[in-house]
């Protein structure tokens, strides 16, 4: 029997090294604005 097919990943990679937009980011809004960017990336790539 095959394999049934994926619709989103397990998991997904995560740099140590952020770019600026990041940076940005985390100074506006804190370690709350960092978490966001972190649950869209769930739910956009996790399905």
């Amino acid at each position: 029997m095959a394999r049934q097919e994926k619709k989103n990943l397990d998991w997904f990679m995560l740099n140590c090294q952020l770019d600026d937009k990041f940076e940005l980011i985390e100074s506006e809004f804190g370690i709350t604005g960092f978490a966001v960017i972190v649950k869209l990336f769930m739910k956009i790539y996790g399905g």
